[in-house]
């Protein structure tokens, strides 16, 4: 399973790069420190222990809002960054035709390609770390309040199952069997 995270990984590589950039950004923001000083494209293998957050020795002490915040926030920035662009080739490609043989020229093809391939990466690459997930899960059923009961345990929960859900090239795979079946009908009647 690893070998096929690292190909999808490969294959969204803007998305895992604009992702693991926010992921640094919103760490130096939260004031919260990586155990390794690795380079961005650790980000393409982020199922292993060296990169997750390292809470020996942080600058500020963690707090399960803390946590949360940088589980959600590089995945909200990702996202908003990414579903425009994503909407955007998807239209231009199904408004347009999906082959540029029609009304559509060759640069407006590419445009609407590469809108669509950028936005698709960029979502496919939303969730954060299954290290992360499971330390925000940990730090969640360590508080004993009314607001981690409403709050953060269903958030927690969907962020767990949404980080083994990306682990295993589930929104990888939803996306490209979509866009397949969307533009299956251009695809036929060509050939």
């Amino acid at each position: 399973m690893k070998k096929l995270k690292k190909i999808i990984k490969l294959l969204t590589f803007p998305g895992a790069y604009m992702k693991a950039f926010w992921d640094r950004a919103v760490a130096k923001l939260l004031k919260l420190s990586f155990a390794k000083n690795g380079y961005v494209t650790r980000y393409i293998d982020h199922t292993s222990k060296e990169e997750a957050l390292d809470f020996g020795a942080p600058r500020a002490p963690v707090s399960v809002w803390r946590m949360l915040l940088y589980c959600l926030l590089p995945s909200f920035i990702c996202f908003v960054i990414g579903a425009p662009m994503f909407l955007l080739g998807f239209t231009f490609l199904g408004l347009f035709g999906a082959l540029p043989v029609g009304g559509i020229g060759i640069s407006q093809f590419v445009f609407g390609l590469m809108t669509l391939y950028l936005g698709m990466s960029m979502i496919c690459n939303v969730s954060c770390s299954l290290e992360d997930a499971k330390t925000l899960w940990r730090l969640v059923r360590e508080r004993k309040s009314s607001a981690a009961l409403i709050f953060l345990y269903p958030w927690s929960l969907c962020t767990i199952a949404e980080s083994y859900f990306e682990n295993y090239g589930g929104s990888f795979v939803l996306f490209f069997g979509g866009i397949a079946i969307y533009f299956a009908d251009y695809l036929f009647s060509v050939v």
